[in-house]
């Protein structure tokens, strides 16, 4: 008798030390994989801003760059930065991230940047002797961890027409008669707009 209770005693604690052992484990393994999910969040998701219209400018509309916010958050551009450059060479600073600096922009929303002396009402006014480049050229889009998440090219610029994006998904322009420049109020009025030099 003596014997069975301890061959039960031994028997029970295996049992318990199993029952517990998996606890544990499966405690570990949830805390492990959620690590990695907690941080993937849409607010460190940059590649939801995008240049969405580029202007070449004309003499009744100057030119601009327009940006959009395809998420749902507020994005803080602090840090992004505009670079261009002729195709396959070097690049230069266009809009530099220190114009960039405190610069939000809305879910779903526009951002407008123009030339210092520029008639609309931009978010960004780029320096005055600055002008967007002309035939074989790119303009590239920086975070602030100066990785490029977006960028448009062109062969030359088309003539009165801005190059407007056709697709949030895909990296398409498509020339636009009419351009249409948003800054984050809304639709810019370009014959009542005035704004001065800078």
């Amino acid at each position: 008798m003596k014997n069975f209770s301890i061959i039960f005693l031994f028997l029970l604690s295996l049992i318990a030390a199993f029952w517990f052992g998996n606890i544990f484990n499966k405690e570990e393994l949830i805390y492990e994989s959620a690590g990695p999910d907690e941080t993937k969040t849409e607010e460190n998701d940059d590649s939801n801003i995008l240049i969405s219209e580029v202007f070449f400018g004309d003499k009744f509309i100057p030119p601009f760059v327009e940006l959009y916010n395809t998420g749902y958050d507020v994005k803080d551009l602090s840090g992004f930065s505009i670079k261009k450059s002729s195709v396959g060479g070097n690049e230069s600073t266009f809009v530099s991230s220190k114009r960039f600096n405190n610069i939000l922009i809305n879910p779903r929303g526009y951002l407008l940047m123009s030339g210092a002396s520029s008639t609309i009402k931009a978010d960004i006014y780029w320096p005055k002797s600055y002008s967007l480049p002309k035939n074989n050229s790119v303009l590239s889009l920086y975070n602030s961890y100066g990785e490029k998440i977006d960028e448009v090219s062109w062969s030359s610029p088309p003539q009165k027409s801005s190059l407007v994006r056709i697709s949030w998904k895909e990296n398409y322009f498509s020339p636009a008669d009419d351009p249409t420049p948003q800054n984050s109020s809304g639709l810019i009025n370009l014959v009542t707009n005035t704004q001065g030099s800078r």
